[in-house]
């Protein structure tokens, strides 16, 4: 599953970018969102450094909620959409994707992770970003000195 959502997304992004360096969050709302919504979020880019959470998809929240999560500074660090979204800082300078992944604690297991990090913009200035992960628990503790790896591509 991980690698399908990463590719899958990937190669949607890369088709409605076409030439560009990325498309807007206009063409891609209703396209990768609809087939991994539940895998992906959509983070609006404030220039103040209050980046919005647009959208969530369950597979990320950290755990059910009756309460939405709203902006990307109360996302618990230790869920898959806080591994998922870590780099949207440094994605508004860089706009180009991000593969990421690695391992982490959840509050019930570890996890090893999977995702991308892409780009949304118009004019070569990132406005949005789309998160895309999905997790597995393992039984085995994984090596957590190493962190996460995070790639251009």
């Amino acid at each position: 599953m991980e690698r399908r959502l990463v590719v899958g997304v990937l190669l949607d992004w890369r088709e409605r970018a076409g030439r560009r360096d990325m498309p807007s969050w206009h063409e891609v709302a209703a396209s990768i969102l609809l087939d991994t919504r539940f895998h992906c979020t959509v983070i609006e880019l404030d220039c103040n450094g209050k980046h919005r959470l647009r959208r969530v998809g369950t597979a990320l929240l950290p755990a059910p909620s009756e309460t939405p999560l709203k902006w990307l500074e109360a996302v618990p660090p230790g869920s898959l959409l806080a591994h998922a979204a870590r780099v949207a800082d440094v994605l508004t300078e860089w706009a180009v994707p991000v593969l990421r992944g690695g391992s982490f604690k959840a509050a019930d297991a570890y996890c090893l992770h999977r995702g991308v990090v892409l780009p949304l913009g118009e004019r070569g200035i990132v406005t949005h970003i789309v998160a895309a992960a999905s997790a597995s628990h393992v039984e085995v503790v994984p090596d957590l000195d190493r962190g996460a790896e995070a790639s251009s591509i």
